[in-house]
């Protein structure tokens, strides 16, 4: 009887995992890949592109946004994924961010052109996704949000 407890028990657990990888989507995937393997950044820059309500973007987005994702799916280097991050911010329209946003934009976008490491990089996306509106973004990606910030200390 004892064995029968402890089997359902330890597959009710396993059922709760795998249930709780499928709710939290592709940042599980990037979190995941980072126990043995680096968090890829171009993976990073893409799900907050696509986290981002089309509502919240300008209008050129449409227009730049194959170029762009293709870029993004091909950087590798931190310099690269700051100026992607830059490129990006700056197809967000001002009104997808909160009041703070207005004192950090110069300093944000100056730092982002001595980025050099990854780390950098998460530091920037995370000042930049916590300096928009909520509403600025899918209900997806919120749901995801705190995962997706803990993906970002993962780079190196």
């Amino acid at each position: 009887m004892r064995k029968l407890l402890l089997f359902s028990v330890l597959s009710l657990g396993i059922c709760v995992a795998a249930s709780a990888q499928v709710t939290v989507g592709n940042v599980v995937n990037t979190v995941s890949k980072a126990t043995g393997n680096k968090v890829s950044v171009s993976g990073l820059l893409t799900q907050l592109a696509g986290g981002i309500a089309s509502g919240s973007y300008t209008s050129q987005w449409a227009a730049a946004k194959s170029s762009w994702t293709n870029s993004a799916n091909k950087v590798t280097t931190a310099a690269g994924a700051a100026q992607l991050l830059g490129q990006l911010a700056g197809y967000v329209k001002p009104t997808a961010f909160n009041s703070n946003w207005a004192s950090l934009k110069t300093n944000w976008a100056s730092g982002l052109k001595t980025v050099n490491t990854m780390q950098q990089v998460g530091t920037s996306i995370k000042t930049l996704v916590g300096s928009m509106n909520n509403n600025a973004f899918t209900s997806s990606f919120l749901s995801n949000k705190n995962n997706y910030l803990s993906a970002l200390s993962l780079l190196k």
